[in-house]
């Protein structure tokens, strides 16, 4: 089984902020492993790119970083996303050699 390398990001709630009316977040990136075969689709993942921009993302990261949200459907007919750092092409071309398609 080949497994791809990516770098997820990830928001965790934290306490409820009354002078933005809405609860805080807190992101963190993390390396995560994936079977490509269970990628069914990716796309621009808009409203982490819109966040990032407007600065309360991950400190150090470029403003012009882009993110993908990836779309998994395992075996069992279960699905899920996870949003990873990089364009829609960077990621489609760490999948190039690893599937069959």
């Amino acid at each position: 089984m080949n497994l791809i390398k990516l770098v997820e990001i990830r928001g965790r709630g934290k306490q409820y902020n009354p002078e933005t009316e809405r609860c805080d977040t807190e992101y963190s990136l993390c390396e995560v492993y994936i079977n490509p075969v269970y990628i069914k689709m990716v796309r621009e993942d808009e409203p982490y790119i819109e966040i990032h921009r407007s600065g309360e993302l991950i400190a150090g990261l470029s403003k012009e970083q882009s993110f993908s949200k990836l779309f998994l459907q395992s075996s069992s007919n279960s699905s899920m996303t996870i949003s990873v750092v990089g364009d829609p092409e960077t990621v489609i071309k760490k999948l190039r050699g690893f599937t069959s398609e």
